[in-house]
């Protein structure tokens, strides 16, 4: 338990520090306002992108977990299919925002379609492509578990949040656990008690 906690907060942290700091980390190289807005809007992109690498660890961990191993803190830096992680997760993005314009229906949808990608492309170093349409067979032959999985997994999220962003702590790493256990057993994989 206190390894994936560790984990987030220190992913967490490091992503929170660029975005807050991001205005004034180019500082210490220069004073041009210019340089400095440009690197300030990188450094945007750069905590997002320690975000996202950090959401690879954190299910390699829970990967560990739910297979019955007990999780240390370096599991959940290791980072693997990092490309087709990306290329999936960007696909995604564009899919999502296309589904937003049709009033978030398509948005969630989307959502629901693609619970699985990332588990799949670190577990089974599947690709981009063939880990949604994996993710898609295994969300269509357990609809109501994967509906009622988004359900509590986007409300624990937003509860978490709502609660100055401390209960994420919490919220966060319960939805993932769960998100790999029903992967888990949805796959026909073992699972520990």
């Amino acid at each position: 338990g206190t390894a994936y906690r560790l984990g987030l907060m220190w992913n967490a942290v490091t992503a929170l520090l660029f975005i807050s700091l991001r205005r004034y980390i180019p500082m210490l190289f220069t004073s041009d306002p210019e340089v400095i807005e440009m690197a300030a809007r990188f450094l945007v992109f750069v905590a997002v992108f320690i975000a996202f690498v950090s959401q690879i660890g954190m299910i390699n961990g829970y990967l560990r977990i739910t297979d019955g191993g007990r999780a240390e803190l370096k599991d959940f830096f290791v980072f693997r299919n990092i490309g087709a992680a990306l290329v999936a997760s960007l696909i995604i993005a564009a899919a999502s925002f296309v589904g937003a314009l049709l009033l978030y229906v398509g948005a969630i949808f989307v959502a629901w379609a693609t619970l699985f990608v990332l588990p799949l492309i670190i577990d089974r170093n599947l690709g981009a492509v063939d880990a949604i349409k994996a993710s898609w067979k295994l969300v269509t032959a357990n609809v109501a578990q994967s509906l009622l999985l988004l359900l509590v997994v986007v409300a624990a999220s937003s509860i978490g949040s709502a609660i100055c962003g401390v209960g994420a702590l919490v919220t966060v790493p319960l939805a993932g656990l769960l998100t790999i256990y029903l992967y888990r057993r949805f796959t026909g994989g073992q699972v520990a008690a």
